[in-house]
């Protein structure tokens, strides 16, 4: 005869074992998604003050290259725009001022009003390279810098 010893099974080790197991991946779970966000926070923060340098830059070169009249330097930290529409003068300055740097289009002679802002920036400089070639360089809030080096063509010579 056989004797069979059966103790009886608790349920609460057998209930132990997947409730530890899910909390475990809960934990994990909640620790991955905090140190994802504060990845993409640092990136994202990153690519906005880089976004400031890039941006003033791209605008400035392009607006350059764009303009048809004068190009002059009023100094190291304003450029002076000279253009002719049906008849009137217009003088547009892209300046530096207050960590910024702005924008105003006037009627030839009149001061800057209302000027715009390009971007904000720690510091703007600007010099001729060569007759033709002008360079400027941006640095952004975050302390990256930007410089561009414009070619305006050889209608530039005439400036």
């Amino acid at each position: 005869m056989q004797h069979f010893i059966t103790e009886k099974e608790h349920p609460i080790p057998r209930l132990l074992i997947p409730f530890l197991l899910v909390c475990l991946f809960a934990v994990c779970t909640i620790i991955v998604t905090v140190l994802g966000l504060k990845t993409y926070l640092k990136i994202q923060k990153d690519t906005d003050l880089a976004y400031q340098s890039r941006t003033g830059a791209s605008y400035l070169a392009n607006r350059l290259r764009g303009t048809e009249g004068a190009i002059s330097l009023k100094d190291n930290h304003t450029i002076l725009l000279t253009e002719n529409e049906n008849g009137s003068t217009y003088e547009t300055d892209i300046y530096f001022s207050d960590n910024t740097l702005w924008e105003s289009t006037v009627l030839s002679g009149s001061e800057p009003i209302d000027s715009e802002k390009i971007v904000e920036a720690s510091d703007f400089s600007v010099h001729w390279i060569a007759s033709d070639l002008l360079s400027f360089s941006i640095t952004g809030t975050d302390g990256k810098q930007d410089t561009r080096t414009v070619y305006l063509g050889k209608e530039a010579l005439s400036r």
